[in-house]
């Protein structure tokens, strides 16, 4: 097998897809360079054969240990950890660094591992000895679900307004709706308690080629597009 081969090969077990097709049906493979750093990017070494060892190597430690990741809820009142033990091994020593520098440890109950409640918010690591074979293991503790402001809480209602803003027309406007505009209908929709308001696109289009002009396929989600600059809140206009 060739170099490109064996990289590709890795790239496999790794999940990176090797090959995609793109909108006119042309299909494009990243060379050995850019495959070689796509895996080291993984923490593998550069050498595929050295990369498909060690690859084999965790896989063969993952059947038994920590899985990689466990998500857990902080309001949980019996915060567990699930263990794969070998049939000959009952338990193992099991340790946990919290990500504000607390420590805790102890020894599983047979395949679980029963973490003290609650737990803290954040990233944490978690470390398995199975008689010096050691597996690791990212716990991530966050809420049971996402801020939810009383607006949105069941039974609360809401409301706003959806413009165009090239829509918008005002005695100071130069042809078409601009910030100012925007501004003033942000605050004319707050006095009237608007929550919120949908407005079409404002993304920079191509400036060189014209005829792309879809707003939905701008050339640049950082900055915006110039034309809905209001001249006459520009500095010097007046003069």
């Amino acid at each position: 097998m060739s170099r490109l081969g064996e990289l590709r090969h890795v790239a496999d077990l790794v999940g990176i897809q090797t090959r995609y097709v793109d909108a006119l049906g042309v299909w494009h493979e990243p060379g050995e360079e850019t495959l070689a750093a796509l895996i080291t990017a993984f923490g593998l070494p550069p050498d595929p054969e050295q990369a498909a060892g060690q690859v084999a190597e965790q896989n063969d430690r993952a059947r038994s240990g920590l899985s990689p990741v466990h998500i857990i809820a902080q309001e949980a009142s019996d915060p567990v950890l699930s263990v794969r033990l070998p049939e000959n091994e009952s338990s193992a020593e099991w340790h946990c660094l919290f990500e504000d520098g607390t420590e805790t440890s102890g020894r599983s109950d047979g395949a679980t591992v029963h973490l003290p409640a609650p737990l803290p918010l954040g990233y944490h690591r978690c470390l398995l000895n199975r008689g010096g074979d050691l597996t690791q293991s990212e716990l991530i503790v966050a809420p049971a679900s996402c801020h939810l402001p009383d607006a949105l809480r069941p039974g609360a209602r809401s409301w706003g307004l959806a413009a165009q803003l090239y829509g918008l027309r005002s005695g100071r406007d130069w042809g078409m709706g601009d910030f100012g505009d925007l501004g003033w209908l942000a605050a004319a929709a707050g006095r009237l308690r608007a929550a919120t308001i949908g407005i079409n696109p404002l993304h920079a289009l191509f400036a060189a080629e014209p005829r792309h002009f879809s707003p939905y396929s701008p050339s640049s989600r950082t900055w915006l597009n110039w034309l809905y600059i209001d001249i006459t809140a520009v500095p010097g206009f007046a003069e």
